[in-house]
């Protein structure tokens, strides 16, 4: 839900992987950080490696969150559990559609 009156739509939050949603979350991450430094091809491969051993190696144990706007994807988290403890394996904090207030 998006708890500010500005007009925007809502996001709405799942917590389900469906068809094309992996795809999609490497390409967030790519769009998002291409601008910065060091945040190039490497970087999406990186998060495309990381998403896979997510779903692969860790059998999905943990939990996703996915933020949806306008049927896309604008924001993502994971938390996997690992042999070692819990661990952040993705984080997506900045949205790709502006968001009045958010630097």
């Amino acid at each position: 839900m998006n708890p500010r009156d500005d007009g925007a739509p809502p996001f709405h939050i799942r917590t389900d992987l469906r068809p094309g949603d992996l795809g999609r979350i490497v390409a967030l991450h790519g769009t998002a950080y291409e601008a910065l430094d060091g945040f190039g091809l490497r970087f999406e491969a990186y998060v495309t490696s990381t998403v896979a051993e997510y779903v692969l190696d860790n059998d999905a144990r943990g939990r996703i969150w996915l933020a949806d706007r306008d049927e896309r994807l604008a924001g993502c988290a994971a938390i996997a559990e690992l042999w070692d403890g819990p661990r952040t394996l993705i984080r997506m904090e900045k949205p790709l559609y502006p968001t009045p207030g958010y630097p």
